[in-house]
């Protein structure tokens, strides 16, 4: 292809997520069958090239092209490096549906986290681990998509088995918002996604609170200490007419979060 499309945007998601490109050609493989599909009829529709989805010795579902001009194209869009993964530079010029449709492929590396009985959709994970050039720099530039497309999200570092990812999470009306716009590739998530129609309020999310405007008593002694609240209670408090009830209905319509660092920069030249 010449130019950039919704297909080949997500397709180029997939390949980052669980693809491999290497010298004479690349695979895909996923748990899922359905994912599997997708990249194989991306190839086909794209490329002309058909190929059959077969299950692996492992229990995985696999599709491999074989073209060593293929593969070349690949690693020349940029982000597809087996080791040094991350997202191509023509995603972040590209409009809002391409990118939609990359973090669609992208997160086929994702899970949607539900409960009672999967009714309510808790969150949607995704995480950036050892393939990639710098894992931390690839969930920044996730969330910056997500946030174009009108999602705010929290990301946090896991350590497991001396082994560092960077983990983006989407709560509450994100999470539906992620759920209306985006979707999972594979069937089975896409399903279990779509069947949890109760959302919960953001509970994680903070609100910073003036300690002016909180009277003494015990109701507001954890937020006067802390200085903040979460926006579950700041909806509560904003019902009213007082100063504090006007504070917290403007402070909702904002995002807030912790400031990370304050740093000197050197004199300019």
């Amino acid at each position: 292809p010449s130019h950039l499309s919704e297909a080949l945007a997500e397709m180029l998601g997939l390949l980052v997520a669980d693809g491999t490109v290497f010298l004479r050609g690349f695979r895909f493989v996923k748990g899922y069958r359905s994912a599997v599909e997708r990249v194989a009829k991306h190839i086909y529709t794209m490329f002309g090239y058909s190929c059959a989805v077969h299950r692996a010795n492992s229990g995985v579902w696999e599709v491999t092209v074989s073209s060593t001009q293929l593969a070349a194209w690949l690693l020349s869009i940029g982000g597809l490096n087996p080791h040094a993964k991350g997202i191509p530079r023509c995603i972040f010029r590209a409009p809002r549906s391409m990118q939609a449709a990359f973090l669609r492929g992208l997160f086929a590396d994702g899970t949607p986290r539900v409960r009672e009985g999967g009714k309510v959709l808790e969150s949607v994970w995704w995480s950036a681990g050892g393939s990639a050039a710098d894992p931390e720099q690839f969930s920044q530039d996730v969330q910056t998509l997500l946030l174009r497309l009108g999602m705010i999200s929290t990301r946090f570092r896991v350590v497991r088995a001396r082994e560092t990812s960077w983990r983006v999470a989407i709560y509450g009306e994100h999470a539906a918002r992620f759920r209306d716009l985006i979707d999972f590739v594979s069937v089975e998530k896409s399903a279990k996604l779509h069947q949890a129609t109760q959302i919960p309020p953001e509970t994680g999310a903070l609100v910073p609170i003036p300690r002016g405007l909180l009277s003494t008593g015990y109701t507001y002694q954890n937020a006067r200490h802390r200085g903040y609240v979460s926006r579950a209670t700041a909806a509560g408090w904003s019902t009213g007419s007082n100063d504090l009830a006007h504070y917290c209905r403007e402070a909702l319509t904002w995002h807030h979060d912790r400031v990370a660092a304050i740093e000197v920069l050197p004199p300019g030249p």
